[in-house]
């Protein structure tokens, strides 16, 4: 056995690389949790069980955690950072590849942008940028609000789609609360938003509110109408 052999057997048998030996899929949230923390005593720390309490099963809700709370399980800034930076990966992970996807439909859109608004309990407004192809060339949030709503600065919004060259846009927002329907404030925006697009050439193709697992969809309700 050569040398580098020698060594990776000796690295392979050691407790750190578990999901080497396994099927990451068997495992539970909670194992899964004790990995990314490091906490190889799950049955001697009430902290995994804590988290687990916190997000309901969900993991997604961690991200809204206040900092204040993660004090109080007992994470320490460093698990902290390490938990907040895998929940990042997960949620690239699921709009990975955006700048090659043609959003040809309302349900491309949403599997698109559903990764970057869902688990939210504030608002937040995005816009989706396309080429003449459809094709998505940048997705960027524009605001950051509260739970009932969120400022939206259409001279933003124009600044960013202009630095683009966008020839279309989509925007979506979320409801924490889950109710789709569209307010007043919302379609007044909407149509605001629209008639800047008309005057500077860039079409305004959708605009999405969303929940965590569905959405509405301005175009498909006809309340846009793109030229």
């Amino acid at each position: 056995m050569s040398k580098s052999e020698s060594q990776f057997l000796e690295w392979f048998e050691t407790k750190a690389p578990r999901l080497l030996k396994m099927d990451p899929r068997t495992l539970s949230l909670d194992q899964l949790l004790s990995l990314i923390l490091d906490e190889h005593e799950i049955e001697s720390s009430n902290l995994i069980s804590d988290l687990m309490k916190v997000c309901n099963g969900d993991i997604r809700v961690l991200n809204n955690v206040p900092i204040e709370n993660f004090k109080e399980l007992g994470l320490s800034f460093e698990k902290a950072d390490r938990l907040l930076a895998t929940l990042e990966l997960v949620n690239r992970g699921l709009g990975s590849d955006e700048s090659k996807d043609m959003i040809c439909s309302s349900s491309d859109a949403f599997r698109l942008i559903r990764s970057r608004l869902s688990g939210l309990k504030h608002e937040e407004f995005w816009i989706m940028i396309m080429n003449r192809a459809n094709h998505l060339i940048g997705l960027h949030r524009i605001s950051s609000g509260g739970v009932s709503g969120t400022v939206v600065d259409s001279k933003l919004v124009f600044l960013k789609l202009l630095q683009f060259s966008a020839s279309s846009v989509i925007f979506a927002h979320n409801h924490p609360s889950g109710n789709l329907k569209p307010s007043q404030a919302d379609i007044k925006l909407t149509e605001k938003l629209r008639l800047a697009g008309d005057f500077l050439d860039i079409v305004v193709l959708d605009h999405l509110i969303l929940s965590d697992e569905h959405y509405f969809s301005f175009a498909d309700e006809g309340l846009i109408v793109p030229k």
